[in-house]
């Protein structure tokens, strides 16, 4: 009778896989880790604000419109400089009496149609020409402040995350300093174990707030490097602040302007194009007459002046008059939108001037709580609530005071981006 060898196999397999999957899945987790880690923009000195927003506008989808943008003004350009309204046309007629009496009569005309411009018209296209080149004068500005918007959040969004994971990392630090030390004092039977179990905790506590904070850390990276394609960002963030009120040539206040004047030029432009065109007729003429051996030639020159009503051209006159009052309102709605972030940023950064100094007077006062309460606990007056209390509080104070800094720092942004002004 054959004995079976594989009968005691499954358990000393089932074993292996057991003892091995805990290893398998610290390293995975050590991989993903260092991944996290790898994404995790860092600050440079040597990276400047203007750097990053020069490279996201190279990464912006708004850069491909520049070129279809200067392609049309060119179009235009050249429309107001052709000599003829629209593109000729030649014209060829031939009549026979063949199919009737057959008696030899031909006649044979060719000729060419030159559409002209109007009083003033070829000047109307001339003037949207003109719009449509300052657009395209203003589009790297107007493009350089919508980038810069998006480059400022994110570098923001950057500083502020990264300041958590770095306030999260001291904390349980040194939760895990004071663990080590309660613990030695419960071997040494001077503590209860309570207290460990309660330091236990409060460590898992702050380890899951710094796994947060990082991985809110790594959210931001991602979306800078998108924004961007750059690995670093500036540790100088902090910029000057703009002053005085909005100027005329805001980018954003020029291209509302601009809309406008094209919406005005081009009603002139209909106006002037009511009806159609006139057209230039030249022709020339070949005729064979009935028992004749000679043709007889001609030359003829004519020109038609068409002629319209508002009933023909009405709709589009109207909508170009529509798009003007649209354009007039979204330059009243902007400027308005813009004085109004000025004057919040602005507000909001004296305010915020003034809160850090309270926020440092804070962080100073939980100092000095924290170590009369590490003092008292020492020598048992305080239990190990008070003690992990004071701890939380002087941490919480030193992450309020990185909150107003950095959003004294975003609030100064705004000002600048409400301006209109770029790095």
């Amino acid at each position: 009778m054959k004995k079976n060898i594989f009968k005691n196999a499954a358990p000393v397999g089932l074993i292996a896989i057991a003892v091995a999957l805990p290893f398998s899945t610290k390293a995975n987790e050590a991989g993903q880790a260092t991944h996290l880690d790898s994404v995790l923009i860092q600050p440079s000195e040597t990276v400047t604000l203007s750097q990053v927003i020069d490279s996201a506008i190279n990464h912006a989808p708004e850069s491909v419109q520049q070129e279809a943008v200067s392609e049309y003004a060119s179009a235009l350009q050249r429309k107001s400089n052709t000599w003829l309204a629209s593109s000729p046309s030649l014209n060829f007629n031939y009549q026979t009496d063949q199919l009737h009496e057959d008696a030899g009569y031909s006649e044979t005309e060719t000729g060419i149609d030159l559409p002209l411009w109007r009083p003033s018209q070829k000047k109307a296209w001339g003037s949207l020409a003109d719009n449509a080149g300052k657009t395209v004068a203003n589009f790297p500005a107007l493009l350089r402040l919508k980038v810069a918007s998006r480059v400022r959040k994110s570098v923001w969004e950057l500083e502020e995350t990264r300041a958590a994971v770095n306030l999260a990392e001291k904390e349980l630090e040194t939760d895990k300093i004071l663990e080590n030390k309660i613990r030695r004092l419960v071997e040494l039977g001077d503590r209860a174990r309570l207290d460990l179990i309660l330091a236990s905790q409060d460590v898992l506590s702050k380890e899951r707030a710094l796994l947060n904070a990082k991985a809110m850390y790594q959210e931001a990276s991602l979306h800078y490097t998108h924004l961007t394609g750059l690995q670093t960002y500036p540790a100088q963030l902090k910029e000057a602040a703009g002053s005085g009120p909005i100027e005329p040539e805001h980018p954003e206040l020029t291209t509302a302007r601009l809309k406008i004047e094209q919406a005005k030029y081009r009603q002139t432009l209909l106006r002037k194009t009511a009806g159609g065109q006139p057209v230039l007729s030249i022709n020339a003429r070949q005729e064979t007459a009935v028992d004749s051996s000679e043709n007889l030639d001609s030359v003829g020159v004519g020109i038609s002046l068409p002629f319209g009503s508002k009933a023909h051209n009405g709709p589009e006159y109207s909508a170009a008059a529509r798009d003007a009052a649209e354009a007039k309102s979204e330059l009243i709605l902007l400027r308005h939108q813009l004085e109004t972030a000025l004057d919040g940023a602005r507000i909001k950064y004296q305010a915020l001037e003034k809160d850090i100094v309270l926020a440092q007077k804070n962080l100073q006062l939980t100092t000095r709580q924290r170590q009369l309460t590490e003092r008292a606990y020492e020598s048992g007056e305080v239990d190990i609530v008070h003690l992990l209390r004071s701890q939380s509080a002087f941490f919480n104070a030193q992450r309020e005071l990185s909150r107003i800094q950095i959003e004294r720092g975003r609030a100064l942004s705004e000002i600048n981006q409400a301006l209109g002004v770029t790095p």
